[in-house]
């Protein structure tokens, strides 16, 4: 897992359950999006396989339950049932959050030094309220168990060290990830950062469109793409780039005839490539 993404964040909230957060993490030189979903109930539409524009899925029960063999059928995806449910705590930490929010309503008009202060109070609390309600969903988490596509393994104990749901969801994309993908066809080792989506356009300009102002991209990210030869790294060369290696073997295999969908789907779901990084090889 590489450096944390500013300007985003999840929310552990009950009141919310079922809906999707974005989410980034950036995990051996390439930055992933996915989603981040709280859940009491179980959507079978979620053990799905992904859309192109998700590099994994994680879903966090706030209640104990037993996933289905077979009903998560893609490896990049993770669902995590509490070992116990902290009920009562539970539901006195939802009542008193509630009426903070009820609180804080009442008074989003007023505008005056005692509620100024009133109101930093109370938020002030309702963060204290959100982390007491994480850290005992995180001792939950970790009493629980990670069920995965073909129980391929991950030990609850070893995601949730940390207390957060910003750090439990770092943890577990990237090792679900890693499990999903345990060799990557782009030596991620010679960047200089991790690659975005953005960065994957600049070297696109600079190497297909002459845009000089995108060459710092190029010399960070093109030889560990395996697009540049070392002796020449302004110019396009992919005689030695393993991604389009795999190209070619895939429209060896079928005779040609592979659709651009079908080989953007194995670049992202068999070999690990974001989005972005599948169609800039095609």
């Amino acid at each position: 897992m590489d450096e944390q993404i500013l300007q985003q964040s999840l929310s552990f909230d009950l009141e919310s359950l079922g809906e999707p957060q974005p989410w980034k993490v950036r995990h051996r030189g390439l930055e992933y999006a996915g989603e981040v979903i709280i859940a009491e109930s179980v959507d079978h539409r979620w053990g799905e396989p992904l859309p192109p524009q998700l590099n994994f899925r994680l879903v966090f029960f706030t209640v104990p339950r037993r996933i289905l063999p077979g009903r998560i059928m893609d490896t990049r995806i993770a669902m995590v049932v509490p070992g116990r449910s902290p009920t009562q705590v539970r539901q006195s930490l939802r009542r008193e959050l509630k009426s903070i929010q009820e609180t804080r309503q009442r008074y989003v008009l007023h505008r005056d030094p005692d509620t100024d202060a009133l109101r930093r109070a109370m938020i002030d609390r309702e963060e204290s309220l959100r982390r007491e309600l994480e850290r005992r969903y995180g001792m939950a988490y970790s009493q629980g168990r990670i069920y995965t596509h073909g129980d391929i393994g991950l030990r609850a104990q070893d995601v949730f060290l940390d207390t957060g749901l910003e750090s439990w969801s770092d943890a577990l994309a990237s090792a679900t990830l890693l499990l999903a993908h345990p060799i990557l066809p782009v030596d991620y080792s010679s960047f200089s950062r991790s690659l975005t989506a953005g960065d994957v356009a600049q070297v696109f300009r600079a190497l297909f469109q002459g845009d000089v102002g995108a060459q710092e991209a190029t010399s960070s990210f093109a030889a560990g793409l395996g697009v540049v030869s070392p002796d020449n790294p302004a110019i396009f060369d992919a005689s030695n780039c393993p991604v389009l290696a795999i190209l070619q073997r895939e429209l060896e295999g079928s005779a040609g005839e592979a659709a651009p969908r079908a080989l953007v789907h194995t670049l992202m779901y068999t070999y690990g490539l974001t989005l972005e990084l599948s169609l800039f090889h095609l």
